[in-house]
């Protein structure tokens, strides 16, 4: 008998992919409406293969299958003004007998953005970008190897408190006129840094931080090729804990 076909099951990060490329397409849509040919560029084809190139070290077999159905068709359709040659190419491998040129322009679905997914992939993203670059500045030979990496994030009392200040405070200077014995000092410098950013997008306090990085350490773990532990502010021996803030985990770095 016919072995029949599964469905692929969606997961966080193919969740994270899919919204991404919506994102991209609904943006790039818009830049080509306004003649921002710069901007579509960059959207369209370097930031969206920067997702890609993310996603497919990071993905399984599987969703990888899920996430090439949703998008390879689209994102030769939204690049073939850019390399219109290519993309005809590219529609042809596709399985498309006609031509690109001649397709209906992808349209993005809003409903598939999901802010909270892309925070959460978005967020080991970062993580890791950091990591790299403790590492290159502790580590004077490029040979020597890395023994362990210790991620610790910042305490749910932290992060409360962090979420009250922005939420009260319209602008980065009320949150530094706070009272000392609210808040330290460390954290009102870190909100005043980030204060635009984490307005403009209060999913982020949302993220749950630890589950995000959990769900990544093999990842993390083969990228950086070292163990990687992920512990809690409140529970860590590491001398550095106290400075883990919301979203920004305090990170050491171990050489062998």
């Amino acid at each position: 008998a016919r072995k029949e076909k599964t469905t692929p099951t969606p997961t966080p990060l193919t969740q994270w992919a899919i919204s991404k490329f919506e994102s991209s397409v609904l943006q790039a849509t818009r830049d080509l409406d306004a003649l921002q040919l710069r901007d579509y560029v960059q959207t369209a084809f370097y930031k969206q293969l920067k997702y890609f190139e993310h996603f497919d070290a990071r993905a399984s077999a599987e969703e990888k299958s899920l996430v090439a159905a949703h998008c390879i068709k689209r994102w030769i359709q939204l690049l073939s003004p850019l390399i219109p040659h290519a993309c005809e190419e590219l529609w042809q491998h596709a399985g498309e007998k006609t031509l690109v040129s001649l397709s209906e322009w992808p349209a993005g679905d809003e409903k598939l953005v999901n802010s909270l997914s892309e925070a959460g992939e978005d967020y080991v993203e970062s993580v890791l970008t950091d990591v790299r670059k403790i590492i290159s500045l502790v580590r004077k030979n490029p040979q020597q190897k890395i023994k362990s990496v210790t991620i610790v994030i910042a305490t749910q009392a932290k992060k409360a408190l962090a979420k009250k200040l922005l939420q009260e405070n319209s602008t980065p200077q009320e949150i530094m006129q706070r009272d000392a014995g609210e808040a330290s000092e460390g954290l009102k410098a870190f909100l005043e840094k980030n204060f635009f950013e984490y307005r403009a997008a209060p999913e982020l306090m949302e993220l749950r931080e630890e589950t995000a990085l959990a769900n990544a350490r093999a990842f993390l773990e083969q990228q950086l090729g070292a163990p990687v532990a992920i512990e809690r502010e409140e529970k860590s021996t590491l001398a550095k804990a106290a400075k883990a803030m919301p979203l920004k985990p305090a990170i050491q770095v171990e050489l062998g």
